[in-house]
């Protein structure tokens, strides 16, 4: 660790503040460590006081958010003077997705632009809407937190890291803070995609980096006009690094082929054909539709069972018949294709066995996708995912490897 970076330009790739970056993202989970000189750090509150932070802080949004736009984040700060010049050094390390049924409900959550007025905190109708909010919430609390301890921010470098969902609200943190002119070091990595912004690309103190064979960095899916902000580095583990994987970790590295990836990404560009904030949230459509008969009450209501609550709000569901005649009765559901994108939520959250996620019926419009996303998002997003793949690339990237 050399606090000497922030004095350099926060518009050039730094490897050593990458890995740093990549490792803070990795202790927010709280359930590995990362090994420093012989010492154990299974968290960033005691990584960041071993590199002289004072202050240290680790907030959880869910002590003060009720809904599903919600994380933890580490704040800490540290006064550094070099060739006559202090700075203040302000840490923001964001954590991923932890498992819980609220934050993959707000990872698959674009937001519906008719609602845009009336939700507080969303406050660009271009952001994926989970992400948004959750990092507006961020902002503020360290916007409270530089108060609390006499941060001035006309000499602060704010350095944001994470990963995966983490990546995603530090992606759009880092956008915000360029914009405003805050003097910002921002690196993500697994982020998904963030913005519809087509200039999110010209924001210079933001590198994500990205394995080319992680699933999760293509959602929300181009085709639908996503992007993310700053400049991003892709290489693919299995094709050049998987060797120092297996030297990192004694295991062997494993991920989904580029076609079957390709594939599925396809099939889900295809589940809508128009703004996502729209029809991701639409009901138009008799390819939107599921007729189901059921022979007893019993029955019917087994199945209801298992379709998760995030899924079911999207989903408008008629009865018709008598349940005791012979022949059933038929029950339909008209599905807005977010019911496919939050039953998926589920079974990440391991709400939603994979049985069930099978045994439930889609429109016939998203099952292309769905049995795709199943061979993906399900089985696909392990080793890529990891944050010891991201700490290999992160080790051998260059400047020259960000577009």
């Amino acid at each position: 660790m050399d606090y000497r970076w922030f004095f350099d330009s926060n518009g050039v790739y730094n490897p050593g503040l990458s890995v740093a970056s990549l490792l803070y993202s990795s202790v927010m989970y709280y359930t590995g460590s990362v090994s420093i000189n012989g010492s154990e750090y299974k968290n960033s509150v005691g990584m960041a006081e071993y590199f002289g932070m004072k202050d240290v802080e680790n907030i959880r949004l869910r002590d003060y958010y009720t809904d599903n736009n919600v994380t933890d984040v580490t704040f800490g700060h540290r006064s550094v003077t070099y060739n006559g010049v202090t700075k203040e050094i302000m840490l923001m390390a964001i954590k991923g997705t932890s498992g819980v049924i609220e934050e993959w409900s707000s990872n698959f959550d674009v937001g519906e632009i008719a609602t845009f007025d009336q939700t507080p905190d969303w406050c660009t109708p271009k952001i994926h809407k989970g992400f948004d909010i959750t990092s507006q919430r961020i902002m503020r609390l360290a916007d409270d937190y530089a108060a609390r301890h006499g941060i001035n921010g006309s000499n602060t470098s704010y350095w944001i890291t994470g990963h995966s969902r983490g990546g995603a609200v530090a992606n759009i943190i880092g956008a915000y803070y360029e914009y405003q002119g805050r003097n910002s070091f921002t690196y993500t990595f697994a982020a998904p995609n963030t913005t519809l912004d087509y200039t999110a690309g010209y924001y210079k103190s933001i590198f994500n980096v990205v394995n080319k064979d992680d699933f999760v960095t293509y959602l929300p899916v181009e085709n639908w006009g996503y992007y993310k902000y700053g400049r991003t580095a892709s290489a693919s583990i299995s094709s050049e690094y998987s060797g120092q994987f297996k030297s990192l970790t004694g295991v062997k590295y494993s991920a989904q082929g580029e076609s079957g990836r390709n594939t599925t990404i396809n099939a889900v560009s295809k589940i809508i054909s128009g703004d996502p904030r729209v029809e991701l949230y639409s009901y138009d459509g008799a390819s939107k539709t599921v007729n189901r008969t059921f022979w007893s009450d019993s029955t019917r209501a087994t199945y209801l069972k298992k379709i998760p609550d995030c899924a079911a709000v999207y989903s408008e569901n008629t009865l018709s018949g008598s349940r005791k005649a012979f022949w059933g009765s038929k029950f339909t559901s008209v599905q807005a294709p977010a019911f496919l994108l939050q039953l998926l939520a589920s079974v990440m959250a391991g709400k939603t066995s994979y049985a069930d996620y099978v045994a439930i019926d889609v429109a016939s419009k998203y099952e292309p996708a769905k049995y795709a996303l199943a061979a993906t998002a399900i089985a696909g997003i392990t080793k890529p995912h990891y944050t010891e793949s991201y700490y290999v690339l992160s080790k051998n990237l260059t400047a020259g490897d960000f577009r």
